[in-house]
């Protein structure tokens, strides 16, 4: 496309005709697949491939590595690899990073994966309750190779480029050609968690040790060409949640640089995650208040309540204060005229009298009238 980088290739659109482009291995896949049927060849009988990875069968031959990626550039490579690395060896929840089985409630737990040991708590994976036995996340149960960082290789994910990670089937497939070649049948749970137009469907009947479908199919060119600022590679990559803040990153990156993050309490629990500088202590309040929460109790709050407390007495006064108002309307206008007169009268009269009147004294006032006269 216009404007891309040499050696890159930007995501494309779908046809224009309304249905979704089929892949570029599509016609070699079909083409196999008759020469089998024609043949009286059973591609399951055979052993070349079984049910269980069907959708395996998606993916490509050789696995473009990050080398590749990046133009050949070794230097920006080992750079890149250091990022993921530590975003895939770090030992937390790999959708939300956070490594407390409490973090987001007494009743969650995580849970390892007995083929590739990545660990979930079950509120963000999607798990309604702690699998019996062995228990495989869906991309081991699928036969999906995630990729492996140390090997240099680039990721299965078809909104980012990472390699690991907890991946979730997709529903229906990407139909995205990006620069990192995905198959485009699943995603990370923790890059679909962070886009407000990809659904993480969590509540799939028969799935409840299975994890959750994503849809990303409302994803536009727009979200899946941004740039990461901390890898510096192209992907579906979320905001900072601060507002007015529009650092943009890959959330597995963000995780790597331990940026903080938080699920929002409304909004399905959408996760959110904040800029280096929006991570600091000092930030903590606020990022509560992006995530729909408040601290009650402390300084802040309890300015804000005194404040909004006193303009509600301005423009509303209670009726107990109208009635006293209108109680003391008689002393007080009648002490206050008093005191106008005396200062009219020691104007008059002369300075010792005003200086007497100008402290409200109006009986020292009327005195000091009557000594001049």
């Amino acid at each position: 496309a216009a404007g891309a980088r040499p050696g890159r290739k930007r995501a494309a659109p779908p046809s224009k005709g309304g249905g979704k482009r089929p892949r570029r291995d599509s016609r070699s896949r079909s083409s196999s697949a008759a020469r089998d049927t024609d043949s009286g060849v059973d591609a399951h009988a055979s052993g070349e491939m079984n049910p269980r990875d069907a959708e395996a069968s998606r993916e490509p031959k050789s696995r473009m590595t990050i080398a590749s990626l990046v133009g050949g550039d070794a230097e920006a490579a080992a750079r890149v690899a250091a990022i993921w690395h530590a975003a895939v060896d770090a030992d937390a929840c790999h959708v939300c990073g956070a490594g407390a089985s409490d973090r987001w409630g007494d009743d969650d737990e995580i849970v390892f994966c007995d083929g590739c040991d990545v660990q979930v708590h079950l509120s963000c994976y999607g798990l309604k309750r702690v699998p019996k036995g062995k228990w495989l996340c869906q991309g081991c149960e699928d036969g999906v190779h995630p990729g492996d960082v140390a090997a240099g290789e680039v990721g299965t994910c078809a909104l980012c480029p990472q390699p690991g990670g907890a991946l979730a089937v997709l529903d229906p497939p990407s139909h995205w050609d990006v620069a990192w070649e995905t198959p485009g049948t699943h995603a990370h749970v923790s890059c679909a968690s962070c886009l407000p137009e990809v659904f993480v469907w969590k509540d799939v009947p028969g799935r409840e040790t299975r994890g959750a479908v994503v849809d990303m199919s409302f994803v536009k060119a727009p979200r899946i060409n941004l740039s990461c600022s901390l890898c510096k590679q192209e992907g579906a990559c979320t905001q900072c949640a601060m507002r007015k803040c529009f650092a943009t990153f890959h959330p597995l990156c963000a995780r790597g640089a331990g940026f903080a993050t938080e699920r929002h309490l409304s909004q399905d629990g959408r996760h959110l995650w904040f800029c280096r500088t929006h991570s600091g202590e000092r930030w903590g309040e606020k990022r509560r208040e992006a995530a729909g929460m408040g601290i009650p109790g402390n300084a802040g709050d309890k300015r804000d309540k005194r404040s909004s407390k006193k303009k509600a007495s301005k423009k509303f006064p209670t009726k107990e204060k109208a009635e006293e108002e209108k109680a003391n309307v008689g002393t007080t206008g009648t002490a206050e005229l008093n005191v106008e007169a005396a200062a009219v009268a020691a104007n008059a009269a002369g300075p010792d009298a005003s200086d007497a009147a100008t402290r409200g004294d109006a009986e020292g006032a009327e005195t000091a009238v009557q000594t001049e006269a």
